[in-house]
C-alpha cells in the first residue's frame, strides 16, 4: 500500500498499537458475483469466500445443503473463531469481527430473509460455536467477538 498511496498501514498500525476492525466477514457458498450460482464443492466455495446466494431461503439455492459444503462450513467457521480467540495474527490484532449476515452468509440466521418456510440458512452447530466463542470473548482480553452484520442496518 505504501507504493500505491504513500501509507505504510503496517508501520502506523504497529508504532501506535492501532487494531483492525474486521467488517463483512463470511463464507456465503456462492458462484457467481451476481449472487445467483451455487457453489457445488467446497473447492469452488473456498476460491471466491465472499459470492453468497442473495435473497430469502429457498431449498433449491442453499448452498449449505450437501453434507460436503456443510461439513466446509464447520470447518471455515471452526477455524474462524480458532484465529479469532487468538486475536487475530501474528502482524495485525483483529478487536472486532462483524459476520455478512444476509442471504446464505447468514448461517446464524438472524434476518427474517434467511429462514422461510423452506428452511434457514441457520446452522444450530455455527451458532452454538459463536455463543461459546464470543462469552469467552467477552470476559477475555485477547478474544475477538464475532458479530452479526448487514446492509441493511438491523
Amino acid at each position: 500500500m505504501r507504493n500505491e498511496v504513500g501509507l505504510d498501514v503496517a508501520a502506523i498500525i504497529s508504532r501506535r498499537g492501532i487494531d483492525l476492525h474486521y467488517s463483512e466477514f463470511g463464507l456465503g457458498g456462492g458462484a457467481s458475483p451476481l449472487g445467483t450460482a451455487v457453489a457445488r464443492t467446497p473447492t469452488e466455495a473456498a476460491r471466491m469466500p465472499f459470492y453468497g446466494v442473495w435473497g430469502a431461503y429457498r431449498k433449491d439455492t442453499d448452498p449449505w445443503a450437501p453434507p460436503q459444503m456443510r461439513a466446509f462450513m464447520h470447518s471455515f467457521f471452526r477455524k474462524t473463531l480458532d484465529w479469532l480467540s487468538q486475536g487475530g495474527g501474528p502482524t495485525y490484532s483483529v478487536s472486532h469481527c462483524f459476520l455478512w449476515g444476509m442471504g446464505s452468509w447468514d448461517v446464524l440466521g438472524i434476518y427474517t430473509e434467511s429462514t422461510t418456510e423452506e428452511g434457514s440458512y441457520r446452522d444450530p452447530a455455527v451458532v452454538a460455536a459463536v455463543r461459546q466463542h464470543n462469552a469467552r470473548a467477552a470476559i477475555s482480553r485477547v478474544s475477538t467477538q464475532l458479530v452479526a452484520f448487514s446492509n441493511k442496518g438491523k
